[in-house]
């Protein structure tokens, strides 16, 4: 093989993984932003912000429903663990 055809050969290579690289890193970017940039909450995890406003302007006890990504969640206003603010907590 002559060396022209394998500086080619090398070339097309390297070609062929930055290529993969750059797909790779692509696709996870594109998973990270669909879902809003943010790491999935789960037990343990801090309450969303909407959890907060939707019991902005209401009291201990009253009713209140956030809208998620899985559906509407109907719960009632409860002071947060830590911290004096209230959120809506999922009815139980």
């Amino acid at each position: 093989m002559n060396l022209k055809l394998q500086k080619s050969l090398a070339a097309s290579a390297l070609l062929l993984l930055v290529v993969t690289t750059a797909a790779s890193v692509t696709a996870i970017a594109q998973t990270d932003s669909s879902q809003g940039g943010q790491k999935q909450r789960g037990p343990g995890g801090p309450p969303p912000q909407e959890a907060f406003d939707a019991c902005e302007s209401l009291v201990v006890n009253d009713s209140c429903t956030v809208a998620t990504p899985e559906g509407t969640l109907n719960g009632s206003c409860q002071v947060a663990r830590r911290g004096d603010k209230l959120l809506c907590v999922p009815a139980r």
